[in-house]
């Protein structure tokens, strides 16, 4: 169906400004050039991911390089975006936080379908907090204004961290277990009135860690471990570099928690 549909889509590529067009070719190309990198990996026709690490780096081109393009897109259109300064470690990581809700909520599907993408549900679900803590920043480090960019990722992060409480009964039950129509409303109401109080946002936020929507991950010292480890691998940095040309630092991917050279299963 893509592939019937690619005149239609480069002809609206081809429609766009110039600038616009290389902040896409440049990522689509790095998201490509990763993907592939996975694929190559698959055994039997299967894909199997063996480390939380190895996660992140899966979600890192899936997701976490569409954090960057956004942000590269809407600081076109947005003369104050630069005002609340949103990193792109935290862009990433909205990337990373919105595509693991996706890889717990798919997983029985996908690994019917040979996509073995999560190695313990149980530390997925913990890497979660660290990942929704940069998501937030990253909402509230965007301009208030009507243009609805941040009300856009404001109802995108809420209501991933909404649904968790259902995926995790539908993945324990067996059923399917969803946020109904009529809370989904109620909360994008919610999300929609707080949006430009920044205090009101915290405040939803806040709530949702109370009510256990994610567990707290392994202390500073495991983080702290495991970055060390990756800072040294040279050679990681390197053959990473090669599929990711972005603007993120060496130091900035270290610190997104991704498999490093002999992390690999």
């Amino acid at each position: 169906i893509l592939l019937d549909d690619a005149a239609s889509l480069f002809d609206d590529f081809h429609s766009l400004p110039a600038a616009e067009r290389d902040v896409l070719r440049e990522s689509i190309g790095s998201m490509s050039r990763g993907m592939s990198d996975f694929t190559a990996r698959k055994r039997g026709g299967e894909l199997r991911l063996g480390s939380l690490q190895e996660v992140n780096e899966y979600c890192f081109f899936v997701a976490g390089v569409v954090g960057e393009v956004l942000t590269d897109l809407a600081g076109k259109h947005l003369s104050n975006l630069s005002a609340g300064k949103p990193t792109l470690p935290d862009a990433f990581r909205f990337g990373f936080f919105l595509q693991k809700i996706n890889l717990l909520k798919d997983q029985a599907g996908d690994e019917r379908e040979g996509r073995f993408l999560v190695p313990s549900r149980p530390e997925l679900r913990a890497s979660l907090a660290r990942d929704a803590d940069g998501a937030f920043s990253y909402i509230l480090s965007l301009p208030h204004g009507p243009d609805g960019f941040r009300l856009f990722c404001a109802w995108c992060f809420f209501l991933g961290l909404a649904s968790l409480p259902f995926i995790e009964a539908a993945w324990a039950s067996g059923d399917r277990n969803k946020i109904s129509r009529a809370d989904t409303e109620r909360l994008l109401a919610a999300v929609e009135e707080a949006v430009e109080n920044d205090h009101q946002l915290q405040i939803l936020f806040a709530g949702a860690a109370e009510m256990g929507v994610f567990e707290t991950i392994g202390g500073e010292r495991d983080r702290t471990d495991r970055k060390g480890e990756r800072t040294s691998s040279t050679h990681w940095l390197a053959d990473f570099r090669r599929r990711y040309r972005g603007a993120l630092t060496d130091l900035e991917l270290t610190e997104l928690d991704m498999a490093g050279s002999g992390n690999r299963k």
